[in-house]
């Protein structure tokens, strides 16, 4: 009966475990019965010969088993053959007791010997620091230090930091250190190093370059960098770019390492205080004065713990911009007023008021800016220089010269005082169109029209310079169904005698069909929007309705309904002028009335 099932061969470079199984040696015919050689506590010793496979050399491995990690020093990995086989193993007891069993025997029981330390030993853990202020900078003279950890005993250790010659310091254990004290020669920048070491087996560990922690040390005169450098303020409007008189300032930085003691930094000339430390951020902060203009100029001076200066920084990072001072409010010149109307220094009802001007300086054309017309707020229109806002003029605006103010503000809310007059001395009258009743004609001097060729016309005088839009007239066909086109013809008057010499000046631009009359009463429209008709103050016009091939007309001049409840006199409805006299009946029909109508 055999004593051992695995392995019986050993490759190099590969550990072999056998393990010793007492049981079953005790009860294999060739243990000599000997109870002191049978308890594997009292053995005293293990002999193992290996052969290699490609050639006569012998090795052999004696351990005691009573260690609680047994292991020889054959190691195969240092030999020239590769493979080596089990030839025979011999157990010595303290008793003088002995077994011998050779390869041929090897099939059975469980015996795994460890063969030797094959694996290389590792450095767990590596830092390395300096004893500058900075203990991630050091200046000759300074001392840098390597702390490192093995995963087992180590020995034959050597090292070297920036080229020099480290010397090696047990700590504890295994627990290491490796020093130098730096001196003029070898390169500056990152400081490199190495680590060289063996395990009591003597396993050669793959040296060491680099830290497990990040950890590193930069060596000699390299000037430090400053970072995301940026000015912000708190301006209301753009905070990142802009300021004005009284708006803080605030200068942020950071650095790629830690510098000594404040950097020194002027702003537009000032030395505020500067807050932070390390690495940063830094900041200091600026109130903006009234003589500061333009860019705002900064510098930043600084220096690392080692004493490397820094270069002087004068400009903001990439990405962040630079701070503009604007100062000053917007001055604003060129301003006019005027209307699209035919004549632009008056305004009717539904005319574009337009205020222009230039400004000083690029406006913010929503607030804080200001504008409004006739108290309503209109929106700035432009580009620097030129700028514009308007208003449309609405019946419920207030006549006469039409009111108009400015407050500008510029980019950085500098708001000027309220501009509120004009350069040029322009204006603009808002007048509703007003009309005077003069003498009336109608030809059978009844409110009734229903001959054809009867006349209906009305003088009237212009108070007003206007463009003539349209003439309406109220009526409505109170009789049999009218046929036939009714026209207007509008002119000029010697006086308000209708009857006296007049001149024609325009002829509306429609007709309008007899039968379309409602049987209530309506406002007939008659434009001369197709032509300029020109109002003069002060002047007499006489209108007449002129029926061509109406038959069964019995047309009443009436009002709107929705003015019935106003006076039947010279007025103003919606800023049209109603004219006539007479009374208002039930039926929302005139009754003894000349005429009523309205100019436009």
């Amino acid at each position: 009966m055999a004593i051992i099932t695995k392995p019986v061969s050993i490759d190099k470079g590969t550990e072999n475990v056998i393990t010793l199984n007492k049981a079953d040696l005790a009860s294999d015919a060739k243990v000599v019965a000997d109870s002191y050689f049978s308890d594997q506590n009292n053995w005293k010793s293990v002999y193992v010969v290996y052969k290699s496979t490609l050639g006569n050399q012998v090795n052999d491995v004696v351990f005691d088993p009573s260690e609680s990690s047994p292991t020889g020093n054959f190691n195969p990995s240092l030999k020239s053959f590769d493979t080596w086989e089990v030839q025979s193993i011999t157990i010595l007891d303290f008793d003088n007791g002995s077994l011998y069993i050779f390869r041929d025997d090897l099939t059975v029981v469980d015996f795994d010997i460890n063969l030797g330390d094959l694996i290389a030993p590792t450095l767990t853990s590596v830092s390395i620091i300096s004893n500058n202020v900075d203990t991630t900078k050091s200046l000759t003279g300074d001392e840098i230090t390597m702390s490192f950890t093995s995963s087992e005993p180590i020995q034959n250790i050597s090292a070297s930091i920036k080229g020099q010659v480290a010397t090696i310091l047990n700590t504890s254990g295994d627990n290491w250190e490796a020093s130098i004290t730096t001196n003029s020669s070898g390169p500056q920048g990152l400081v490199s190093f190495t680590i060289d070491f063996e395990d009591l087996a003597g396993n050669v560990g793959v040296q060491v370059n680099s830290t497990t922690d990040g950890s590193s040390v930069s060596h000699g005169s390299l000037a430090p960098i400053l970072s995301s450098v940026s000015l912000t303020s708190n301006n209301a409007i753009q905070s990142t770019a802009l300021a004005k008189e009284g708006d803080t300032v605030t200068l942020t930085f950071s650095a790629n390492e830690i510098l000594a003691s404040s950097p020194v930094v002027t702003i537009s000339g000032a030395t505020p205080t500067v807050s932070g430390s390390g690495l940063g951020p830094y900041t200091a902060t600026y109130t903006v004065l009234g003589t500061d203009s333009g860019a705002l100029p900064f510098t930043i001076n600084f220096e690392d713990t080692t004493g490397n200066a820094g270069v002087e920084v004068s400009s903001t990072t990439s990405g962040n911009p630079a701070m503009t001072i604007i100062n000053g409010a917007p001055v604003l010149s060129n301003i006019s007023i005027a209307s699209n109307n035919v004549d632009p220094a008056l305004a009717e009802v539904g005319d574009i008021v337009t205020v222009s001007f230039t400004a000083s300086k690029t406006l913010i054309k929503t607030s804080p800016s200001v504008a409004s017309i006739l108290s309503n707020n209109v929106a700035i229109d432009g580009n620097y220089p030129s700028y514009s806002f308007n208003y449309t003029i609405t019946e419920s605006d207030t006549e006469g010269i039409i009111p108009f103010s400015i407050e500008a503000s510029d980019l950085a809310g500098n708001i000027s005082t309220p501009y509120t007059a004009t350069n040029d001395a322009s204006s603009v009258d808002f007048q509703i169109p007003q009309v005077t009743i003069a003498e009336q004609l109608v030809s059978d001097n009844t409110q009734n029209i229903s001959n054809v060729n009867d006349l209906v016309g009305q003088t009237f005088l212009s108070n007003d310079n206007n463009t003539l839009s349209t003439i309406e007239v109220g009526m409505f066909q109170a009789g049999a169904s009218a046929v036939g086109a009714i026209e207007m013809k509008l002119y000029t008057a010697i006086d308000s005698d209708a009857i006296s010499p007049k001149t024609l000046i325009a002829t509306a631009d429609n007709t309008f069909d007899a039968s379309a009359l409602s049987t209530t009463e309506e406002l007939i429209s008659f434009s001369f929007t197709n032509q300029t008709v020109s109002l003069s103050a002060s002047t007499h016009y006489f209108f007449e309705l002129v029926f061509t091939g109406v038959t069964a007309l019995n047309s009443v001049i009436t009002i709107p309904t929705d003015s019935n409840s106003l006076p039947l006199t010279e007025g103003y409805v919606d800023g049209m002028a109603y004219i006539g006299s007479g009374t208002l009946n039930t039926a929302n029909k005139f009754e003894n009335i000349d005429l009523v109508f309205r100019v436009i």
